[in-house]
Formats: C-alpha cells, structure tokens, sequence
C-alpha cells in the first residue's frame, strides 16, 4: 500500500458521533483518512455491497468486529454468486483488521468454531489486541498479525479513578468477590466450590450466578447511576460493597485453561484500583506480573502471591482460597498496612487512563508505517 488508505469499518451508519468518538475513529478521523461504514442491510450478502463499496479503491482497510452477529461472522457464513470474499482479500487491495473498542482477544478466544478458526487464519488478517496475546492464543491464530494497542479498560470512558473519592471506610466482612456464571469462566465455578468448602461465603459479599437484568440493582444503594453519565454500568463500582470490606477477590475474564497465558485485563480488576482496595485476582498465570509491568504493585509482601506462577488452574485457587482462610479476623489490620500500595495504584491508574490515547495513536501511527 502507499499513500492513504480507505477506511471501512464496522459501525452503526446510524451513529457515526459514536464511531469518531471512539479513540481508533477519532484518530482516523483526525488524519483525514477517508471512511465510510460497512453496511447493515441483510437482504443481500454483505460481500457484495462491500464489493460495491470499495470499488475504484486502491488502497482498502476493512475493519471487522468480533461481534458473533457481525460482519466477520456475515462474511463466514453467507455466499454469494457474484464475489468471492477470499478472492477480494487475495487479489483486491484489501488488508484486514479485527477491531472492538473492547474484548477483541476474548471474543477470538471464545470463538469455539474449527471452521471459523480456520477461515480467519486463511485471511491472515493484523489483530489490534487489547492486551498481550499469549502463546497458546498466537498457536491459535498462527496467521495473524498480533498489534498490541494497549488496555481499553484504561480509557477514561470506560475507568472512573474519581469515584474513590466517596470512599468511606467501615469494613464490616473481610472481603468482596462477584462473580458472574457462564459457560466460558468455568475457572469461576471451581472457585466457588472451593469457597464453599472452605467455609469461606458467609459472612462476607459474595455472589456467584448467571447474569440478569437485575444484576446492576445494587448500584442504586450507592449513587444514582445516571449522574455518572455512563451507558457500561459493568465499569462502576458499587461503592458500599468496598466500604463494608477489606480485600476484593477478582475472577477476571481469562483463566480457564491452563495453558493460557495471555494477559487481558477489563473493568473487573480496574474497580478495587479505582477505590483504592487490596486484591487478588483470578486469571492467566503471570497476570500480576503483567500488570507490575504495567507500573502498578501488588501485595506480595502481605499475601502469598505464588498463585500468580502457578500454571494449574486448580493450584491457583487453592492458594488465593488458602490466603483468604488465614485473613479471617485479620483483614483490617492487613488493609491498614497496604495503604502506600493502594494510594500507588490508584495515581498509576490515572497516568494509564491519561496516557491511553496517545499510547494507541502511537502504537497506529508505526503499524500504517510499515502497512503504507
């Protein structure tokens, strides 16, 4: 490719303020790319108005959700008589790109099907990965072109490191952990077994099931939500949880398979950030590492953070649930002496959030470079 390239990106037509909005649309934007959006309509295969779309383009990139009711998935599953989608990509000018604002790595990681799999590799597209694709993600998909763009958690849409300051702390329980039930955390199932048999729920904030519409409800008892102005209350912490305790036990996104070492942070881990809380965390092996990497600390001098190396998923739990068995009775004097830890954290967050944008515009600015 030389010069600039058209952009066509998955996006509501219907709401391009929200795509310009976005960090990637707003860097597009600013430098005068010329765009427009992949269409909606489902009366004809999506591959031959995308056809229409880029025709008497030279230089085309085509930006692909991971949503499974998206493109991607359109330009998987439907035909067409007339275009041959591989064919375009092969022949046509036209280079790749997997993008969500958020959970790009999570969905290709969820993507259980062989022949999805498969065909995503034949089109060995460039991957903007929200975090650090591991291992066993790159054997996955041997194909792509990993760029790594940094952590959209740390977007301040998406983070909010001014809510600690309505922080009041009257720790009642030692400590908080909600867990959401699906077919792809089974690391959370076996946590909660463990929790159980440890004698480990009572007493303390604890809840473990399927999603609901409900599932927000505690929110109200700490502020009305709509004066945060946010449309992802997942991103907001329910602040009396964290005054009632001392540690929050988080059980991230990632952590299911023992081979999975990819590094993927969400919203789960920035709230005890945002309001200043000890954590532990459930996830890939290394994940702690990844994140001191990332400038923040851990407790490793209060708490026995062998869990983070420990490859077995099982060994994992069994230690984090073994910590939380010794701090019964003792949290608050541990709280008390994590402090200097919790305050580093909570002004680390706040450089992440203020230094995302131009971190990613960089990051972009090299992958066109050596793309164009």
């Amino acid at each position: 490719m030389v010069g600039n390239p058209f952009i066509l990106v998955e996006f509501p037509e219907e709401d391009p303020l929200g795509y310009y909005n976005d960090p990637l649309g707003n860097y597009f934007n600013l430098k005068g790319f010329e765009n427009n959006f992949i269409p909606n309509d489902t009366s004809v295969p999506l591959v031959d108005q995308i056809k229409h779309r880029v025709e008497g383009k030279k230089d085309v990139l085509l930006m692909l959700s991971t949503n499974p009711q998206g493109a991607l998935a359109r330009l998987f599953e439907e035909k067409s008589i007339y275009n041959n989608f591989r064919e375009m990509v092969d022949t046509g000018g036209i280079k790749i790109i997997i993008y969500s604002n958020i959970d790009t790595m999570a969905d290709l990681c969820w993507s259980t099907s062989p022949d999805l799999t498969s065909w995503i590799n034949e089109l060995r597209p460039f991957v903007l990965a929200d975090g650090i694709p591991g291992k066993s993600f790159k054997e996955k998909y041997y194909k792509c072109q990993f760029i790594e763009i940094g952590n959209p958690h740390f977007n301040y849409r998406m983070a909010h490191p001014e809510l600690g300051i309505l922080k009041k702390h009257e720790p009642r329980n030692d400590f908080l952990c909600l867990m959401s039930q699906k077919r792809t955390a089974p690391q959370r199932d076996l946590l909660h077994e463990q929790m159980k048999a440890k004698g480990l729920i009572g007493k303390n904030i604890y809840k473990f099931g399927p999603r609901s519409k409900n599932t927000f409800d505690d929110l109200q008892y700490s502020f009305d939500i709509e004066k945060i102005q946010t449309h992802w209350p997942d991103g907001v912490p329910v602040i009396h949880y964290y005054n009632q305790t001392n540690l929050e036990v988080v059980a991230e996104t990632f952590g299911d398979e023992n081979t999975n070492d990819s590094f993927f942070i969400t919203e789960k881990t920035v709230k005890p950030i945002t309001m200043r809380h000890p954590f532990m965390v459930l996830s890939s092996f290394n994940f702690l590492k990844n994140l001191r990497n990332l400038g923040f600390r851990t407790f490793e001098d209060h708490l026995d953070e062998s869990y983070d190396t420990e490859q077995d998923v099982n060994k994992r739990i069994e230690i984090i649930t073994n910590n939380l068995t010794k701090l019964k009775g003792a949290s608050t004097e541990f709280y008390t002496n994590t402090r200097e830890i919790r305050d580093h954290n909570h002004l680390n967050l706040q450089h992440q959030i203020g230094t995302y944008q131009n971190r990613l515009w960089r990051a972009m600015d090299e992958f066109l470079k050596n793309l164009l």
